[in-house]
């Protein structure tokens, strides 16, 4: 009986000291949701902010009870306050990293985590980037626009790394043949299957830790007046900032404060330079997971075929059904990409400061409780008039300043060499995993060949490839108004590329019989297409011989 009594008692004491850290645990729990969950004053008439993707861009209502007492009232003081490019307070300027900004697939452009995005905002006193953009369409282009830009470079890095391990532990036989009893050869995925697993991990998950400035993380959006403040301040945070980043949309020059941002940004340089403002269509993004993913899947499959000895009729169709399926969407992509290239070029010669929208016009002056708001588009004009003496002489500083930085930074073909590499790995990918095959049946001949041949495909036949394919598809970039003669369009784009694609990858086959030796044909045939493709992608012979400019 003692120690059944011990036993029950050793038992309720237990359950009471659960209870007593369980009701600690809940206690400690409802502070932080007290703090959290604190109700936040806002301004029904006052408009959602330069950080709202409505586009409401009230800056400032005719009540100076909610203004800060560091900022004039008055239209002419808040004229003189902005012109000067100065900030209300030092702590207006905050920054966040890259990857919070991309955190959660950028959830912060599509309206969520703001305040937490906020929270995680500290004090600057320079920017390495201003990121510049507008909220009217939909967010997800800018999302993977930025995710390329910004993590695209280390997902093909590692992935590349990624890839070149699998194909080395292949080679040694520490990782299994992936099918070899049913197939004509041991299969090796090992390289193809290691970069894909790393590079969308990479993309996604990389942390970027420079500074940036997002309006929608970096303004306190809690209080119309502390939104005021951070609006007010735009053109001290732009004169912070060492770059601007511009995600051009087919809106962007629409936008009042989108002109404003690149007016005060063109002001803060004593002497313009094209390095300092970065210049991307949001659909560059598309564009590069498109390729990315179209080239993965026909390398794939044509290598699954290959190592199942598929031949005749059966890879003829197959190839062919997998490559129409393929390049009919990247045929289609191209254009859509090279249409909003030209759009960007019709809006830049054409643009008026004049004819862009801002809330309170649209408006009518008035908020939603009948009050009068402030004229934003007064505000602006007035500025950029105190900075470049009228409209006109901005309007034509900004299309020769961004036009330029524009080509420079895009090249000739529209479109970076880098990200072009990037998006092109899987060649790498495919080409190694059939050298490893070829090696573990003892045909070290071909091997060595994959392994060198795969440079030329890298880096000479890809890009010479793809500079034709976008030449034909910026030709015929205008949509045709109906969906059957955009089809069409489109099957031109592929019938205009499979026989430069058939020549340049077909190549180092038939420099083949000019050898004795596969390794030294390989190395002939990798030296001429790369020799090539350089030439194609950065000369302007190529360009002069097709008849002038892409657009």
């Amino acid at each position: 009986c003692g120690l059944e009594f011990e036993h029950w008692q050793l038992l309720v004491d237990r359950c009471h000291f659960n209870w007593i850290k369980l009701q600690c645990i809940t206690r400690f729990f409802c502070s932080v949701r007290s703090i959290l969950m604190q109700p936040q004053i806002v301004k029904e008439d006052s408009g959602s902010g330069l950080g709202s993707p409505d586009g409401n861009d009230i800056l400032l209502e005719e009540e100076t009870s909610e203004l800060p007492k560091s900022i004039p009232g008055r239209k002419t003081g808040l004229v003189d306050f902005m012109s000067n490019l100065d900030v209300s307070h030092v702590g207006v300027a905050r920054a966040i990293p890259t990857y919070a900004a991309l955190q959660g697939i950028g959830s912060a452009f599509r309206n969520q985590e703001t305040e937490l995005l906020y929270r995680m905002s500290v004090r600057t006193d320079e920017f390495d980037e201003f990121w510049s953009h507008s909220w009217q369409l939909s967010p997800w282009p800018k999302i993977i626009c930025l995710l390329f830009l910004k993590n695209g470079l280390a997902a093909g890095l590692t992935s590349n790394v990624a890839a070149l391990t699998g194909c080395i532990l292949s080679y040694f036989g520490v990782l299994p043949v992936v099918f070899g009893d049913s197939t004509a050869m041991p299969c090796y995925l090992w390289s193809q299957l290691g970069g894909i697993l790393c590079f969308f991990p990479v993309l996604l998950l990389w942390r970027r830790h420079d500074r940036i400035f997002l309006d929608a993380g970096c303004i306190n959006q809690s209080t119309p007046k502390a939104k005021t403040e951070g609006i007010r301040s735009m053109g001290g945070l732009l004169r912070m900032s060492r770059r601007m980043l511009v995600l051009w949309d087919v809106t962007y020059v629409e936008r009042l404060w989108c002109m404003f941002e690149l007016a005060a940004f063109m002001k803060s340089r004593s002497q313009p330079n094209t390095d300092d403002v970065v210049i991307r269509p949001t659909l560059l993004g598309s564009c590069a997971l498109t390729i990315f993913v179209s080239f993965y899947v026909l390398m794939l499959v044509l290598s699954v075929l290959t190592f199942f000895n598929v031949k005749g009729i059966e890879v003829v169709l197959a190839c062919s059904c997998c490559s129409m399926l393929v390049m009919y969407c990247t045929a289609a992509v191209y254009r859509g990409y090279f249409h909003s290239v030209q759009l960007f070029h019709e809006q830049l010669a054409n643009f008026r400061l004049a004819d862009s929208k801002c809330y309170c016009c649209s408006s009518g002056h008035v908020s939603s409780s009948g009050r009068p708001i402030m004229c934003d588009r007064e505000i602006v004009t007035q500025c950029v008039g105190k900075w470049f003496g009228d409209e006109e002489q901005f309007e034509a500083a900004a299309h020769t300043w961004v036009s330029k930085a524009f080509s420079e930074q895009l090249g000739m073909h529209m479109f970076p060499l880098w990200l072009l590499l990037v998006v092109s790995s899987p060649f790498l990918w495919v080409s190694w995993d059939m050298a490893v095959s070829h090696h573990a049946i003892g045909d070290h001949e071909d091997a060595n060949f994959w392994f060198i041949a795969s440079v030329g495909y890298w880096l000479g036949a890809v890009p010479t490839c793809l500079a034709w394919a976008f030449y034909v598809a910026s030709k015929l970039r205008t949509p045709c108004g109906a969906r059957s003669w955009d089809c069409l369009a489109n099957l031109l784009v592929i019938a205009a590329s499979v026989p430069v694609a058939v020549v340049t990858f077909g190549f180092p086959v038939l420099m083949e019989s000019f050898f004795d030796q596969l390794a030294v044909s390989a190395a002939a045939s990798s030296a001429v297409l790369v020799t090539v493709g350089l030439l194609i992608w950065f000369s302007n012979v190529f360009q002069h011989a097709l008849g002038g400019c892409w657009l």
